[in-house]
């Protein structure tokens, strides 16, 4: 029978933010948003897998999912349908039938609303935080990065999602037609307790473990054991990182 060591999820995403959260009310408070009056549907651009010269897309999910931002105010908005565009960096919502710009001075991230099947998933809530510094990532301007794990300890995890647009170079025989692409990317980054941020090569506990090294890569393997964790699952890898985070915890007391 599979033992489990269980840590509250929405724990894990009070700890991400550290704020006393508080809904604003009414649609009179979306001036907050600072919305740029220029919609994301203008101009050349294709942004939907329909068309037949591009496949993929800038998007970060392929459709609008609904979600809050979360404000330096600590406040938060009403519940929004939300998406983002990894090519212009640019966080998008939608209003009155209209895709419209998020000016992201005064937010401090966003956060989508856990799915029906949330239960039966493997994954975590999808937060994103715009609070990393270049010190971090030598990001040349804000990007949104998708928090894993972050309870202000000693471990951090977290998931950077890119987009690179491939021109194509030959045409189709029968159509004549060059299909340009889409590749999407996600690069996932551990902090360890010596505040450093390393690339792991996948998202997997055996990365995780191997990068933390040391003496806690037989007990955080015992653990796995013991409590019949899953290696891919984002859940279980929560679990690990909190078990390993209580430890560092604890030792330095």
């Amino acid at each position: 029978m599979r033992k489990s060591y269980h840590i509250p999820l929405s724990l894990v995403l009070l700890f991400i933010f550290s704020v006393d959260l508080k809904a604003q009310e009414g649609p009179e408070k979306t001036t907050a948003y600072g919305v740029s009056r220029e919609t994301h549907l203008g101009g050349s651009r294709i942004y939907t897998f329909k068309n037949t010269d591009v496949v993929g897309s800038p998007l970060l999910n392929d459709e609008f999912k609904n979600g809050r931002f979360l404000f330096k105010s600590n406040n938060q908005s009403d519940i929004v349908p939300i998406n983002y565009d990894l090519e212009q960096n640019q966080i998008l919502y939608k209003k009155d039938g209209q895709i419209l710009i998020l000016e992201n001075e005064n937010i401090k991230g966003f956060s989508f609303e856990l799915p029906d099947d949330f239960d039966s998933s493997e994954n975590i809530q999808e937060v994103y935080t715009l609070e990393l510094t270049d010190k971090e990532f030598g990001f040349a301007e804000t990007i949104p990065v998708q928090v894993l794990y972050n309870q202000n300890g000693a471990i951090k995890l977290f998931a950077l999602h890119t987009v690179k647009f491939v021109r194509g170079n030959r045409q189709d025989p029968f159509t004549g037609k060059i299909t340009n692409r889409y590749k999407n990317d996600t690069e996932y980054f551990l902090e360890t307790p010596d505040n450093k941020l390393h690339k792991l090569g996948r998202l997997r506990a055996k990365e995780i473990i191997k990068t933390i090294g040391g003496d806690s890569k037989k007990e955080l393997n015992s653990f796995i054991k013991q409590n019949d964790l899953d290696d891919k699952s984002q859940k279980d890898l929560v679990n690990l990182l909190a078990y390993y985070d209580k430890k560092i915890t604890v030792s330095n007391q």
